[in-house]
């Protein structure tokens, strides 16, 4: 079920954009129509690309706050 209300599990996923704003030092999707990522972010659970050479730590925690499902997002 998705709806357009705002939820801890949604708060969990905007955390994760910005670790990967301050990791990639952009924007997430920065070049892509708005209105297709909302689609895919919410039809696909599309998440930025995780930047390479990153800690292994901070990898596993982006993962983990870009769960399609968003009870298995950490709490």
């Amino acid at each position: 079920l998705q709806s357009l209300t705002y939820s801890y599990q949604s708060d969990v996923w905007s955390f994760g954009c910005v670790i990967y704003e301050i990791l990639a030092k952009q924007e997430p999707h920065a070049n892509e129509d708005i209105v297709t990522i909302g689609l895919k972010i919410r039809d696909q659970a599309y998440s930025p690309p995780i930047p390479k050479g990153i800690d292994r730590m901070l990898k596993k925690l982006l993962k983990s706050v870009w769960q399609k499902d968003p009870s298995n997002r950490p709490v």
